[in-house]
């Protein structure tokens, strides 16, 4: 890279200090901006193939229910240059042990990517077919509202299909926005589904339900200046809700009445750890200096505010997945509570599935 463009880089992101973070719960509520079911192309390997906007991640999470009894977690990140997936069952989780319930965990390098007329594919290794993939693989094929994902490892072998319940989450009502100071605008949205599917494991296969995100970002650079991100998504039958909130500068969120057939941004909403543990910092990390106390929820409460009524819904963590070293955690939540509307009525929310994905960058 030359000297100019360098510079032109340097420039570039001083002059995005003083952009604003995005505010999308400010103004009118009720107008949900560019909020929509995703199309093919909001999936591709650059944001309807806009240059400026290449894809950072696709994302699949799930917190499901074998038919032996037990939760399982499950997420793989795909990204353009490498993949992580992760998979463990449920554990006791209290105020003084909160283990990483990692059974099973592979990382490729760079991904493979083919986007017919109505799929993307995504699999690895890069360099075989994936029509015939071998030994240690990955193929996720996408296609409009729904996903099918295969992961086969030297433990276990994972076959799950994904369904979309209605209208995803998405960050700043479907806008560019800046969701953190000194990165540049990022576009995407987290999709609630319904998953169904089976494990493999020594040779017993377990019958698998439950809920999960599809999660897929676009941008240029994003900087890690901020301290704390929480990002907290549910599943009831009546509804499905969504929250992140980015130290306390960007606030956004999303709730989807699911009878009703109708999307509410909330006008606010807290996320409160009604009883947490603090990791220490991992001395082999490499990232030295971070999270010398991580907070995780073991209970959490999450209240919304909206111009339709108010949610209230408590949660306890079953178990987390450990993205990276001691500042990434992805925590599976059960989950009850209700929605009260403006007119008095009650909707009593039982048996939720949910994630609080929680970063800290000390």
């Amino acid at each position: 890279m030359n000297i100019i463009k360098i510079l032109e880089e340097k420039i570039g992101l001083l002059l995005l200090t003083h952009k604003k973070v995005s505010h999308p719960l400010q103004g009118n509520t009720k107008d949900l901006g560019k909020i929509h079911k995703p199309i093919l192309t909001d999936y591709t390997l650059y944001y309807h193939d806009n240059p400026e906007l290449p894809a950072y991640d696709w994302w699949l999470c799930a917190l499901m229910r074998g038919d032996d009894g037990q939760k399982y977690l499950m997420l793989i990140s795909f990204h353009p240059k490498w993949t992580d997936y992760k998979f463990g069952r449920e554990s006791s989780v209290t105020e003084t042990s909160f283990p990483d319930n990692q059974y099973d965990s592979v990382h490729w390098a760079e991904v493979g990517y083919e986007k017919h007329k109505e799929s993307i594919i995504l699999w690895h290794p890069k360099e075989q077919d994936y029509k015939n993939l071998a030994g240690v693989y990955t193929t996720w094929v996408m296609e409009l509202g729904k996903h099918h994902l295969i992961v086969n490892t030297a433990k276990a072998h994972l076959d799950l299909n994904f369904e979309s319940l209605g209208l995803p989450f998405w960050f700043n009502k479907g806008y560019e926005g800046i969701l953190m100071p000194r990165s540049t605008p990022l576009i995407g949205f987290e999709d609630f589904m319904e998953v169904e599917g089976h494990v493999v494991l020594k040779n017993k296969k377990i019958h698998l339900h439950g809920y999960g995100f599809n999660e897929h970002m676009c941008f240029k650079k994003l900087n890690f200046g901020w301290k704390r991100a929480d990002w907290v998504g549910f599943m009831f039958d009546h509804l499905y809700a969504g929250f992140l909130q980015i130290d306390f500068d960007y606030m956004d969120g999303g709730i989807y009445l699911r009878k009703e057939n109708r999307y509410i941004i909330p006008t606010n909403f807290t996320i409160e750890y009604t009883k947490c543990v603090a990791l220490p910092h991992d001395p082999t990390s490499p990232r030295k200096g971070l999270n010398k106390k991580s907070k995780l929820p073991v209970e959490i409460h999450i209240f919304a505010e909206t111009v339709e009524g108010t949610l209230d819904v408590r949660g306890k963590s079953v178990g987390r997945l450990v993205i990276a070293k001691d500042h990434d955690h992805q925590v599976g939540l059960k989950l009850e509570g209700i929605f009260t509307f403006i007119d008095g009525r009650i909707i009593k929310l039982k048996n939720g599935f949910g994630w609080d994905a929680v970063t800290v960058r000390n």
